[in-house]
């Protein structure tokens, strides 16, 4: 919703691309609030929590960088596939996943 409503597409060309694909939408469903915040938690070495605001961007890519969901979960695939016992030869395959997940850090 977030990358709908802060897009420059006009609303009716969005709203006819997405019923085509049978998702109907109205313009009351935007957000259209400046006042949404996203904000993301980190442990620190002494045991405390920080926060950190994310900001949205538009460039390079629209919606908010994810960099320490994408870490966890990039961490948690390196050791599903260890466990797996994915070897060598599907390594490319890993590198591929690995390569296409760092895009989509931006969501």
């Amino acid at each position: 919703m977030a990358l709908l409503s802060y897009s420059n597409t006009a609303f009716e060309e969005k709203q006819k691309i997405l019923r085509e694909k049978g998702i109907q939408i109205e313009k009351e469903d935007l957000l259209n609030s400046k006042n949404i915040h996203i904000y993301q938690f980190a442990n620190e070495t002494d045991g405390k929590s920080s926060v950190q605001e994310l900001q949205f961007e538009k460039v390079p890519c629209t919606g908010y960088d994810f960099s320490q969901f994408n870490d966890s979960t990039m961490n948690l695939f390196e050791e599903a596939r260890i466990v797996m016992g994915i070897d060598d030869e599907n390594e490319r395959t890993y590198n591929q996943r690995k390569q296409s997940a760092a895009f989509r850090t931006v969501i």
